[in-house]
């Protein structure tokens, strides 16, 4: 398990900014759209979580690979590219667990691996 990979986190991304997104996760990196200061905990959270994610599938292809099948497959069965995200147990996860407090490892990790 890749619990000790290290994640670099990017604020003010134009990348998502130009995506009209709060953030994603692109291994290694954590790219957030608004400054550090302007980042909702919520939007860290959820992010966070992905993070954990691909920690505890141990690998990033694994998850990444997981993650879009879930997303082909559902976006098959009900022709709804929002809904078959929105199916997506990594994404129901993330957004279940959002609006829990950064831990303190997390508060750290951020500080620590801040491009």
């Amino acid at each position: 398990m890749q619990t000790s990979v290290t994640f670099y986190y990017v604020f003010n991304s134009s990348f998502t900014q130009i995506l009209g997104i709060d953030g994603i996760v692109l291994w290694p990196f954590v790219l957030i759209s608004t400054t550090r200061r302007q980042t909702p905990e919520h939007i860290l959270k959820h992010e966070l979580v992905h993070v954990a994610q691909i920690r505890r599938e141990g690998s990033f292809l694994i998850f990444y690979a997981k993650y879009l099948y879930d997303i082909l497959q559902n976006w098959i069965k009900t022709g709804n590219l929002d809904e078959a995200y929105e199916a997506n147990p990594y994404e129901k996860e993330a957004y279940g667990l959002e609006h829990n407090h950064l831990t303190k490892a997390e508060k750290t990790e951020i500080r620590e691996f801040v491009l």
